[in-house]
């Protein structure tokens, strides 16, 4: 009897042991992934007229998003895997939806142009740039 305990919780602490490489795993995936998607939207340029403005009432995070009718861009071009990392940013067709902070939400108006250029962490409204990805690694928006 007491020898099936031990077999028991040595089977437990091995399959504790394979869980903790997992959840490892997992997070390290993750944050590659969120990385490349970092990487990839600054690497973009956009050119564009806010098409909306819209508040996600039920987000914790992210709630500020604007949306761009695209002037120099073709989502249908862009690899698949990098046409959405929700919630900070979404492809569809003509246009982009941008997870923004609320700072830039309060400066930005419909129909107003906005530019982002290629490899810039700023976003350019009426000749002023507001930063909208984070120095900080693993963050996203300041």
């Amino acid at each position: 009897m007491i020898y099936l305990r031990g077999i028991l919780v040595f089977c437990i602490l091995l399959s504790g042991c394979d869980y903790i490489k997992f959840a490892k795993g997992v997070k390290s995936e993750s944050e590659l992934k969120f990385k490349q998607h970092k990487l990839y939207f600054k690497s973009i340029p956009i050119v564009g007229e806010v098409l909306e403005k819209n508040i996600c009432t039920d987000c914790n995070y992210n709630k500020y998003r604007i949306k761009i009718k695209l002037s120099n861009f073709i989502a249908d071009t862009v690899n698949i895997s990098f046409r959405s990392y929700e919630p900070f940013y979404v492809m569809e067709g003509q246009s982009i939806t941008l997870s923004v902070n609320k700072q830039i939400y309060d400066e930005i108006e419909e129909n107003a142009e906005i530019i982002k250029k290629s490899n810039s962490n700023y976003l350019i409204i009426k000749n002023n740039s507001y930063r909208i990805l984070s120095e900080i690694e693993n963050k996203w928006l300041e």
